[in-house]
């Protein structure tokens, strides 16, 4: 009888790489109590006396821009930093509710389950968890080859569960709004992971239009041409490639190799604002170090729609200050749509970018007073992290901000 020695194939061993973070993160969390218990491989949690919550989301398309750099790098380290927009994306909806995040499970899809990449992922989980405070309770990695075929044919997705400690006496509910009330600003230097789509098609209309991306297109029509000899059948997909849904996407275009220090900015991590949240709210036993009123996470819909979102419920608004500059990326994008062409708000105006990013400001909180501001605003110091007053709740449905409003209906 013949005998085998099995060895752990890609995805084993990735998945083997990926558990060593249930033991190294398991302590994170400040509370003993709350920490994770490992057993059998399980990560068990007691939450007693409070419960638990989950909430989902992840990194967006932010990991194309990773996958782009490592086309060219040839670099796994490219892939570190895309983890803590998924991270951020689940540490900044709990904070804005006034939970704590304890743990997330992530969920990774890839072309093929490639060692050293497994390991820049792992090692971007861990820093993250370690900054966070949270552990990294589980995960699965899946290979699914020809359906993830990424960008320079491989793919990366990472998704992620929060695990949330809900103390209801912690809540943030925003019930106490009121007009007059200072709102505090925290810093983002990232564009975070929404807003990416509308970045990455500004970026390939403009290859599009450069010289490099009319010569490429130059070229791929005398390809078809030649190639093709114009028959029908060949000519309608190859256009479709060339004019149709993968140029309107930039899923072909280089842009990168044109624009590499964009590229680099667009990937620059996000921030998370769970710990800041954590100390100002005492911990979940302690007494609260600032009196929060409301707060909101800023992503998809940018100042407009999330401080909307915030205040609606109570009929107010808000008047915000552009406190900080705009992330790299945001201006680096701008100018260059400036320079191609004459009419600055042809491609992208002052009023959209508003809506599609966060101008930078990433998470933001009400306070009663300017006492309470100067006291998370030090918090934030402390963990490196600028804040500032950036503005007031007003007795108006509406929010202003850069110059603009926005309003909503009661």
């Amino acid at each position: 009888m013949g005998e085998k020695l099995l060895a752990p194939d890609k995805k084993g061993e990735a998945s083997i790489i990926l558990g060593e973070l249930l033991k190294s993160t398991a302590s994170n969390f400040p509370e003993p109590q709350f920490r994770v218990r490992i057993e059998k491989g399980k990560s068990i949690i007691n939450p007693h006396p409070f419960e638990i919550y989950t909430n989902a989301d992840g990194g967006g398309t932010k990991p194309e821009i990773a996958e782009r750099l490592f086309d060219v790098s040839k670099d796994p380290e490219e892939f570190e930093s895309v983890v803590a927009d998924v991270c951020a994306m689940i540490d900044g909806d709990s904070a804005r509710d006034g939970s704590f995040l304890l743990g997330i499970t992530d969920i990774l899809d890839v072309t093929t389950a490639n060692k050293d990449i497994v390991k820049a992922v792992a090692k971007g989980l861990g820093d993250q968890a370690r900054i966070g405070q949270f552990a990294i309770l589980n995960g699965e990695t899946a290979e699914l080859g020809y359906r993830a075929p990424g960008y320079g044919g491989f793919g990366i997705n990472l998704n992620a569960v929060g695990f949330n400690l809900y103390v209801p006496e912690k809540e943030i509910t925003g019930e106490r709004l009121a007009p007059g009330q200072i709102v505090v600003a925290f810093r983002e230097d990232s564009i975070r992971s929404n807003g990416l789509s509308a970045a990455r098609w500004l970026l390939q209309y403009y290859y599009a239009v450069s010289i490099e991306g009319q010569r490429e297109r130059q070229n791929a029509i005398k390809d078809l041409v030649e190639k093709a000899g114009m028959i029908t059948e060949l000519v309608r997909p190859m256009m479709h490639k060339l004019l149709g849904d993968d140029f309107a996407h930039g899923e072909c275009l280089p842009w990168h190799e044109k624009y590499p220090e964009i590229a680099k900015q667009l990937k620059l991590p996000s921030r998370l604002y769970g710990p800041i949240m954590y100390e100002a709210q005492g911990g979940v036993f302690g007494e609260r170090k600032v009196d929060i009123v409301a707060a909101a996470h800023i992503t998809g819909g940018g100042i407009p729609l999330k401080g909307i979102r915030m205040v609606k419920g109570r009929n107010l608004g808000l008047a915000i200050d552009h406190v900080f500059p705009d992330p790299e990326a945001i201006t680096s994008i701008i100018e260059l749509a400036w320079s191609i062409h004459p009419d600055k708000d042809i491609f992208i105006d002052n009023i959209t970018a508003c809506e599609e990013w966060n101008r930078g400001i990433g998470f933001m909180v009400v306070v009663p007073d300017e006492e309470e501001a100067k006291k998370l605003i030090d918090i934030a110091g402390q963990h490196k992290c600028e804040a500032a007053i950036a503005g007031e709740v007003i007795d108006e449905p509406a929010v202003k901000f850069h110059g603009h409003t926005w309003r909503y209906e009661h």
